[in-house]
């Protein structure tokens, strides 16, 4: 198994004990690998028996099937569950529900944050949370960010039973400050107070206005942001690419290449007028500014799009493909390589 980067372990020793604990941590920093860390310690202290992960529908399937895979350890086996709002009212699927209650090893549970607008998932959810002694992980966490949307009460109701929390996100805040109750209510309800209204009056300035319509208050500006962040700072541990030092380095190159002539004619007639005839006497249109975005993106990679054929290519060379070829052996080892 690949050695924990060094402010994976900086962060595991000071957050794996805390009850609940914010991440956000900026992309690719390895986010998933401190929580599997953390809830090995916790599993070795019998502190906890479950993982509940919750996340937006396609990335909780990634904890299941990518990040176990790669980082939990064989010797501890675990019975892994995923959510899956469309089967759950197939009688084998009730009974692995059923069956990972009752389950008495580890137990690693996976939801859809969107199920939880639903009644099914927070009533399992709620039994798991009573029974068991769960990690909850709320991946994405600005996705409940709404204090008034189903999801994020049913997160704060589940919350309540779970000894150990964790919020993780690269965007905590991105619509402003007020993003952050919700968060944090779901981890801690001391931080920053039982009433949202009372959050937004301390940490925001507004006026009464009125545009034709009926009054409401309008946000002017933020204050006491000082303040905030001091309240939040002692649960809270953020990193950034930048001071993560122990990264491999990222390498920026650009490589330009010429089209063959007979590319670029095709290219330029497609540019300037929006139709092109090809060397086979086809012609190809793109009217609309999107489309002609695509096409000219393909004809510059060697290939274009005829209708009723498909893609078919313009013909060698194909310079695109040889830069790219280059690049890939210059720098050698795992690549990978985005068509667009």
């Amino acid at each position: 198994m690949e050695p924990l980067w060094r402010h994976q372990t900086e962060d595991l020793e000071a957050t794996w004990h805390l009850p609940a604990a914010a991440i956000p941590w900026e992309p690719r920093l390895g986010k998933s690998r401190l929580i599997i860390e953390t809830a090995l310690r916790l599993c070795d202290r019998d502190e906890i028996d479950t993982v509940l992960v919750v996340a937006p529908c396609g990335v909780h399937l990634n904890w299941t099937r990518v990040e176990l895979a790669r980082f939990w350890p064989t010797h501890l086996p675990a019975r892994v569950v995923e959510w899956r709002s469309g089967r759950t009212g197939s009688k084998r699927y009730q009974a692995e529900l059923v069956a990972a209650l009752n389950h008495p090893g580890f137990l690693w549970l996976s939801a859809n944050v969107e199920a939880l607008a639903s009644d099914k998932l927070p009533r399992f959810l709620e039994k798991v949370t009573r029974r068991r002694r769960c990690l909850l992980v709320v991946d994405e966490s600005h996705y409940v960010k709404n204090p008034r949307a189903q999801r994020t009460r049913a997160l704060v109701a589940l919350s309540k039973s779970c000894p150990y929390r964790r919020t993780l996100t690269g965007t905590p805040a991105p619509q402003g400050p007020f993003d952050l109750w919700s968060q944090y209510r779901i981890l801690d309800p001391d931080v920053l107070g039982l009433r949202y209204t009372t959050f937004k009056r301390r940490y925001g300035e507004f006026r009464r206005v009125s545009y034709g319509g009926p009054a409401f208050d309008e946000l002017v500006s933020y204050r006491n942001l000082d303040e905030l962040e001091r309240k939040i700072s002692p649960i809270t541990f953020p990193r950034r690419k930048a001071d993560c030092l122990d990264l491999p380095p990222r390498i920026f190159a650009r490589r330009y290449f010429e089209m063959p002539p007979d590319h670029a004619r095709v290219y330029r007639e497609l540019r300037d007028q929006l139709v092109a005839r090809l060397s086979s006497g086809e012609e190809i249109s793109a009217p609309h500014a999107l489309t002609n975005l695509l096409r000219l993106q393909q004809i510059s990679r060697g290939q274009a799009y005829v209708p009723g054929t498909g893609a078919r290519p313009l013909g060698p060379p194909y310079p695109a493909v040889d830069a790219t070829v280059e690049l890939v052996l210059e720098h050698k080892g795992k690549s990978t390589v985005w068509c667009r």
